[in-house]
């Protein structure tokens, strides 16, 4: 009897477990913004024109929310807690892209590089972003104990960041740097023209590229020191 309603439990599971899994291509009108919050694997990709794919193997598709407001592509969960095999993949196609916010406990992947005259990230919680740029001036807002990867080229580069996050970008090529830190965080940045580095508390900073300008500040126990 017990094997019996053991094996009846277990077919419910099953049952409800295929009945989650979904694949469904949603149709999006333009944006150049992303704001993504919850538990999702992003991929972005340029294209002709934006579209949107949703994968999910344990959530219903109707908990996940994507939505355009003005040139914005909100994506989200109505869902709080996660396990981590409920991880949905969110495919999204853009034409053009400025601005990235990610509250994420994911991962955000470029899978071309993201190219025009500015790009803006920012980025909280505890999730990771790579990407490939190739702009004139690039953003980046960094807090929390996410990690964030930048390769590519850019002119003018500025980073703020607090938290324990790492911004690793040795890999982007940028002619002028702005890094400033707070908290405990490492970021590594790639320079030739000029370099302005300035930690507190116990972050550090690490620089390649041989800047002809430097000017450096650390205070408490930070650092900032040629890698």
């Amino acid at each position: 009897m017990k094997i019996k309603i053991l094996l009846f439990v277990f077919y419910i599971f099953s049952i409800h477990s295929v009945l989650a899994q979904g694949v469904e291509d949603r149709n999006i009108e333009e944006f150049d913004r992303i704001d993504a919050s919850g538990y999702f694997d992003i991929y972005l990709k340029k294209g002709d024109k934006p579209s949107l794919r949703v994968e999910s193997k344990r959530l219903s598709l109707d908990e996940i929310i994507t939505r355009v407001s003005g040139t914005t592509l909100r994506i989200e969960t109505t869902r709080r807690h996660f396990r981590d095999e409920e991880r949905s993949i969110i495919y999204v196609t853009y034409t053009n892209l400025k601005d990235i916010y990610a509250s994420v406990a994911g991962n955000i992947i470029g899978e071309s590089p993201i190219q025009g005259e500015k790009l803006r990230i920012e980025m909280s919680g505890a999730g990771n972003i790579e990407l490939e740029v190739e702009v004139q001036n690039l953003d980046v807002r960094l807090s929390g104990v996410g990690n964030l990867e930048i390769m590519g080229k850019t002119k003018d580069l500025e980073v703020d960041m607090s938290g324990t996050g790492a911004f690793r970008g040795f890999k982007l090529k940028a002619e002028n740097a702005e890094v400033f830190m707070s908290g405990v965080g490492k970021a590594q940045v790639y320079a030739t023209e000029r370099l302005i580095a300035e930690t507190s508390g116990i972050g550090s900073i690490r620089y390649r590229g041989e800047p002809k300008k430097i000017r450096a500040r650390a205070n408490f126990l930070g650092s900032v020191k040629p890698d």
